[in-house]
């Protein structure tokens, strides 16, 4: 039947077979095309009142305002109102946004999301490209910019579109540390995202924690032995350091922060939104990506569990050990932190925004390996067919999503990607 991988280039295969490296262009084009001429969302969610509030008033009031608007949350508690002072560098990309856009309303956060979606979608081809050749790049470009839950959270000013691009940068360095641990570069690259990163959305020190250990491992294992895992540790030390020196800072000093404390004991308390739209099972999630990006969560849990459990045929088409090393953090990283997801009380769709690229770009290695697995069994005629059947599937799942969501987001203006509101 030939070599399995024949029919899908590898990266080095790139000057002799160049034209399907037009495939994922034209895909990223289309999924930025779709961002840019998304309207707004009808409605505006209590969220993104206070981070349009907040960034309105460090865009007026500099480093005044947080202080004064803790003291106003302290001195009005009763209400249960909290400040959010670990979010200070959402605020003040809020603010920043406000600054270039010359708008202090709603609108500026939504830019802000906007163009972090965007930048996701291009980071998103940079690292599949380089690693995973231009199929499994269209595809997952394909999910991504079809995905029904990326495009609601881009037209909104949440903190969630943020947290996938810092998260995604992350994950970019930490594999590029892995792969030259003697070289320390891509890991100061990596503790300098993540000193922003932790002061964004308290998700990111799951991503934070799980690099640090990640690149400590790698450093252990290269010739540095215990002193350059020693040395990458200290690095993470620094970099919870510097966010708590930015949240300190912009907080006004340990005083506010007692009293956010204090504030915060008693907003954790769930309120009647929180039991009704943001708490549940496992099933939460199983239920709301059913509904909503069904296809690509299940490719990609596949994929994920294919490349754990040392699936060979996840392996055969790409040679390049550094496709491995990706595809093995991509795969570790959706799983863990969906775990971790799963098992805490609070849950959203939006809380997932981390894992969309990398669970995309899992169902689309998933994809190219399996058809490269079925061509060592099956005739050509066969084997062509096959993957003409695969590209309608995949065409007709990103129809599907982009039909969801009209339904949802536009048709029906639905505020949130908590699951009850899908089945209620």
């Amino acid at each position: 039947m030939g070599d399995p991988t024949s029919a899908l280039p590898r990266p080095n295969d790139v000057a002799r077979r160049r034209w399907p490296w037009v495939v994922p262009l034209l895909v990223l084009l289309v999924g930025i095309g779709m961002r840019l001429e998304a309207a707004g969302p009808v409605n505006q969610t209590p969220d993104e009142d206070l981070y349009t509030y907040c960034g309105n008033g460090l865009y007026t009031s500099g480093l005044r305002f947080m202080p004064a608007f803790i003291q106003d949350c302290w001195d009005h508690r009763q209400e249960g109102r909290y400040p959010w002072p670990s979010r200070v560098g959402y605020f003040w990309l809020v603010a920043g946004a406000m600054l270039v856009l010359g708008d202090t309303s709603v609108n500026a956060g939504a830019t802000l999301s906007c163009w972090a979606s965007i930048a996701v979608l291009c980071l998103t081809a940079w690292l599949l490209l380089r690693r995973l050749g231009p199929w499994v790049t269209a595809i997952a470009l394909l999910f991504l910019a079809a995905s029904p839950l990326d495009r609601a959270i881009a037209s909104r000013t949440w903190q969630d579109e943020i947290v996938a691009l810092f998260a995604l940068l992350m994950v970019n360095a930490s594999v590029r540390f892995a792969e030259r641990p003697t070289r320390p570069t891509w890991a100061a690259v990596f503790f300098a995202i993540a000193a922003m990163a932790l002061t964004v959305k308290e998700t990111e020190a799951i991503v934070y924690g799980l690099g640090t250990v990640a690149m400590a491992l790698a450093a252990w294992r290269s010739p540095g032995g215990m002193r350059a895992a020693a040395l990458v540790i200290a690095g993470g030390v620094l970099a919870a350091a510097g966010a708590a020196a930015l949240v300190l800072l912009t907080s006004g000093g340990i005083e506010p922060l007692r009293k956010c404390y204090e504030l915060w004991q008693a907003a954790r308390i769930p309120n009647d939104y929180m039991r009704q739209y943001q708490m549940g099972t496992p099933a939460y999630y199983a239920v709301g990506l059913m509904i909503l990006n069904a296809v690509p969560f299940a490719l990609g849990l596949a994929g994920a569990v294919s490349i754990v459990l040392l699936a060979s045929f996840m392996r055969a088409p790409w040679s390049d050990p550094r496709s491995h090393a990706l595809l093995d953090a991509l795969a570790w990283f959706a799983l863990v932190f969906g775990g971790i997801a799963c098992a805490y009380s609070q849950k959203n769709l939006r809380f997932l925004s981390v894992i969309f690229t990398p669970t995309y770009a899992l169902a689309a290695a998933f994809t190219v390996a399996a058809l490269a697995a079925l061509q060592r069994h099956v005739s050509m005629p066969m084997f062509r067919a096959a993957v003409a059947v695969v590209v309608i599937g995949l065409c007709a799942s990103a129809g599907a999503d982009l039909a969801r969501f009209h339904h949802w987001f536009v048709v029906r203006a639905t505020p949130d990607l908590a699951t009850p509101w899908f089945t209620k």
